[in-house]
């Protein structure tokens, strides 16, 4: 790297050299590009503000040639730099700075597209969408983020269907992943297991095709979103297999490559499998796996010191307090948690992404949780009250299901600390929020899920009348709940948590007739 980055500092002297005594557009075009390699050594060394200014500097020596000079190359060379500088904005968090660039580097690309209609500016304009689709996803629009990522999936179909490539396919499996994604933050999981099953088609074919690399990245996502619909589906089994067959190949790519995102794909899978053994309930091996995540994690962010590794070591941080509060070791899972939320607060404070707010409001629930589980209710009720802000302005921003199901579990969450201190008309006027919440999400999704949680937000409330001394509002609540969850159980034998709301709900009952 040190003797790249001489060459590439020989190369800009003499090209700043040239320039300063020379208006040739060539010397120009060329410091540009010297500039774009310093950025992109940058980028590699995580001087990413260094990287900024380079890009700047290239920027600045393309738009004054596309204004002088206005050719297919100078607006090509433009559009490239709004790019780079979007990308570099993007890794230092600042969506809005990234999306302005995106846009310019688009009103370009279509310019082009429309006059050439040529396979390449097709395919530039279609990764164009694909970017403003992962800028518009990370600021929880939703909808934006769809509507690019169809326009980016309708013209990747039309390039396969001319040139059925490799490429091509890969292609498709990276915008079916995105859909796949943006299908299950708006709760559409049907929609979502469809396109991961097409990924799944698309990767193996191209597994089959080549032994390249991206081929297998391309698998192993797939197996890791189908992993994550038998997770949902309660199929341990199944998600664990999934989970290794993703894990093999990611493995195999670290021994052949040792690349930064090969270790990250590594450290997810172990991350994920023990998820899976701490739901299974073998503790020993879940610690293990998540000890592995935390340590690639731990020297990833060492070395690289960016939101997305310090996003995942805090992912891991939680995911042990989450093991250790299952194993009743509160003061391990308080130590870890703590560790989390300082890295989650620093995320939100230094940048733009709307999964930061997210993460830091579940951090915040989870240790009200964990405090109230330890007996200090003040403390649960500091961070109850913290993790309803950020979900409530989270909620009226995306109007996401998992935003909305958050906004009302936090409802219900302070709830409890009400009810704890015998402030029971508060406690009523929580419980009632968050089953309204859940009845109108239920109304807009018919996500049988909600129905469960609306049953227990019933039972909830029916608690409430109980310690009033009014058994018959009580028992009518407590019914109400029951007749769901009778229901769901009949629909999801195999349902454990169904089973357990219910037999909550019975006791209740007996304790009312």
């Amino acid at each position: 790297m040190a003797e790249a980055q001489d060459h590439y500092v020989k190369a800009y002297t003499i090209s700043l050299a040239i320039v300063k005594v020379s208006d040739d557009p060539c010397a120009k075009r060329g410091l540009a590009t010297d500039y774009d390699r310093l950025a992109k050594l940058a980028k590699v060394q995580n001087q990413l503000a260094a990287a900024r200014d380079c890009y700047l500097k290239a920027l600045q020596l393309r738009e004054a040639l596309a204004g002088e000079f206005d050719t297919a190359q100078a607006r090509e060379d433009l559009a490239i730099s709004y790019v780079h500088l979007g990308d570099v904005e993007r890794e230092l968090g600042q969506l809005s700075l990234a999306l302005a660039h995106y846009q310019k580097a688009v009103a370009i690309d279509e310019a082009i597209d429309t006059e050439t209609e040529t396979l390449a500016a097709k395919r530039w304009l279609s990764i164009d969408y694909e970017r403003l689709g992962d800028v518009a996803r990370a600021q929880g629009d939703y909808t934006a983020a769809e509507t690019y990522y169809q326009k980016s999936l309708a013209m990747d179909l039309a390039l396969a269907a001319v040139i059925p490539s490799i490429e091509a396919r890969e292609d498709l499996v990276v915008m079916y992943d995105k859909l796949c994604l943006v299908a299950i933050e708006t709760g559409h999981l049907d929609e979502a297991k469809a396109y991961a099953e097409a990924m799944q088609k698309l990767a193996e074919e191209v597994r089959d095709a080549t032994d390249s690399i991206s081929a297998k990245e391309s698998l192993s996502l797939a197996y890791n979103r189908l992993a994550y619909f038998a997770n949902k589906e309660g199929d341990l089994a199944a998600a664990e297999a999934a989970f290794q067959k993703a894990l093999a190949i990611d493995e195999a790519i670290l021994a052949a490559t040792d690349t930064e995102t090969a270790k990250q794909s590594v450290a997810l899978g172990y991350a994920a499998l023990g998820r899976i053994a701490k739901n299974r309930g073998d503790f020993d091996t879940a610690r293990t796996l998540l000890q592995k995540a935390l340590s690639m994690r731990e020297s990833l962010a060492a070395q690289n010191d960016i939101p997305q590794t310090r996003h995942d070591l805090a992912l891991s941080y939680k995911r042990l307090a989450e093991l250790a509060k299952a194993e009743q070791d509160t003061d391990t899972a308080l130590s870890y948690y703590l560790r989390a939320l300082t890295l989650y607060e620093d995320l939100v404070e230094t940048t733009a992404v709307l999964s930061a707010q997210i993460d830091l409001a579940v951090c915040y629930y989870q240790l009200g949780d964990l405090y109230k589980k330890m007996g200090d209710i003040d403390s649960a009720d500091v961070y109850y009250r913290k993790a309803f802000g950020f979900s409530e302005a989270i909620a009226s921003h995306t109007e996401a299901p998992s935003d909305e199901k958050r906004l009302a579990l936090c409802y219900e969450r302070l709830g409890d600390v009400a009810r704890m201190r015998n402030n029971l008309d508060r406690a009523q006027w929580c419980y009632a929020n968050a089953l309204t919440k859940r009845k109108q999400l239920y109304d807009r999704t018919n996500d049988d899920s909600l129905q469960s949680d609306i049953a227990y937000a019933l039972y909830k409330l029916a608690t409430v009348f109980e310690l009033r001394k009014d058994k018959k509002g009580a028992r009518k609540l407590a019914e109400n709940a029951e007749s769901i969850l009778i229901a769901l159980t009949n629909n999801y034998p195999d349902n454990t948590p169904y089973q357990r709301r219910l037999a909550l709900i019975r006791k209740l009952l007996a304790t009312l007739s």
